[in-house]
């Protein structure tokens, strides 16, 4: 009896330690649980401190960033670009007209993406903000003319789809800042070897360039009437004078007048062999008037009208109202100059007796041709004819042989 009851305390001795142990073990996992939880926070928040610091050092190098973008632009650190300085070469200049801060010059150039050569019409003028006091009102209204006429060129040419027309491809307008057209004007006339006299070049901080892609004609009538100054073939005139004809056709049927033809908007494009005419073109729709019909008749129109087209102005146009037969009589001027050679100044005396209605003897010697001027120069506009009726008129179907 003695040694199983020492048996049985043993063995409750032992399960007690057995307890105990396994109390202690799972003490010893709960505390683990807490050091591996405490850790995992301690870990996701260094992660957190980590992704604050990463973000503030961002931050400060945006912030870093835009200082800098700000200081280069107060400081006008950026470069300018020019779209006509980095899309074309110039070759030379082929035209320009204009003085003082409102003037025009033509570049031949070469496309650097097509490799293509084309013409390049450049506008200068001034921002009208710049005008802003009274003192300079004319100049204000004179800078808002020449934005206008270049706005209206483009306009009415957007859409003309006619071989006696020049065809416009593409414009644009620049801003340089001040003293950088200077430069570039003068590093490309270096290039080219032209002298600066060719440039207007009174440029100021306001003043702003229209440019304007078109197709390349490297002449117009004007140089063909300098370069010909021999006896003219009235046959190779027929050849040319339609073609001028049908282009201002199909610029009156859709409703404009073109009111500044004369031989430097005329583009002229050499035969290419003997057997084969020049072509020309009509250009400059920049002073382009719309049309007025009423009940199927035109309407008179009174608009101011530019100094320099004055030399082929139908008579009509200095007071009283006008319509489309004003582009009749100045081509009928035209018709006269490839005609006959005359100098500019006898040009002048003979146009105006024209306009006045007075004889001269200017055609006696091609009496067909004298016929057919005097009915397009009219002095009455009504009985002038229109586009239709001079190209189906005889004297432009049938050969004639004047001595």
């Amino acid at each position: 009896m003695k040694e199983e009851h020492e048996f049985v305390i043993v063995d409750s001795a032992d399960q007690e330690c057995n307890d105990h142990n396994i109390v202690n073990f799972a003490h010893h996992v709960d505390m683990s649980k807490e050091n591996c939880r405490l850790q995992e926070e301690i870990d996701s928040l260094a992660k957190v401190k980590i992704d604050q610091e990463a973000e503030i050092r961002r931050l400060r190098e945006a912030i870093s960033a835009l200082a800098k973008y700000n200081q280069s632009v107060d400081n006008d650190e950026t470069p300018y670009q020019s779209k006509f300085a980095s899309e074309f070469d110039v070759k030379r200049i082929i035209g320009g007209e204009g003085e003082g801060r409102f003037g025009t010059v033509v570049f031949e150039c070469v496309s650097r993406l097509t490799k293509a050569s084309i013409a390049v019409k450049r506008i200068q003028t001034v921002n009208p903000r710049y005008f802003s006091n009274r003192f300079f009102k004319v100049n204000n209204s004179l800078s808002k003319e020449v934005l206008s006429r270049a706005l209206r060129e483009i306009r009415a040419t957007a859409h003309f789809d006619q071989p006696g027309i020049i065809r416009y491809n593409s414009t644009w307008i620049e801003k340089p800042p001040l003293g950088w057209q200077n430069e570039a004007d003068m590093e490309m006339l270096g290039k080219i070897g032209t002298f600066r006299t060719c440039l207007n070049m009174n440029y100021v901080e306001e003043s702003l360039f229209m440019y304007t892609e078109m197709q390349l004609c490297e002449n117009s009538l004007a140089d063909w009437l300098e370069l010909n100054q021999t006896r003219r073939n009235i046959e190779d005139m027929k050849d040319y004078f339609p073609q001028i004809l049908s282009a201002l056709d199909f610029i009156h049927d859709r409703g404009i007048i073109h009111r500044n033809l004369k031989p430097s908007n005329i583009l002229f494009i050499p035969p290419t062999s003997k057997f084969s005419p020049g072509q020309l073109k009509i250009s400059d729709l920049g002073i382009v008037a719309d049309r007025v019909v009423k009940s199927g008749e035109e309407v008179a129109q009174i608009q101011l009208f530019p100094r320099e087209t004055q030399m082929y102005m139908a008579p009509e146009q200095k007071d009283d109202g006008y319509s489309s037969k004003v582009d009749i009589f100045a081509l009928s001027l035209l018709l006269i100059e490839l005609s006959v050679v005359i100098t500019k100044s006898e040009a002048e005396l003979i146009f105006n007796d024209y306009r006045e209605g007075k004889p001269n003897n200017t055609l006696d010697h091609l009496p067909d041709t004298k016929n057919f001027v005097a009915w397009l120069t009219n002095l009455n506009p009504d009985e002038r004819p229109d586009c239709k009726e001079i190209l189906d008129h005889r004297f432009l179907e049938t050969p004639v042989i004047e001595l």
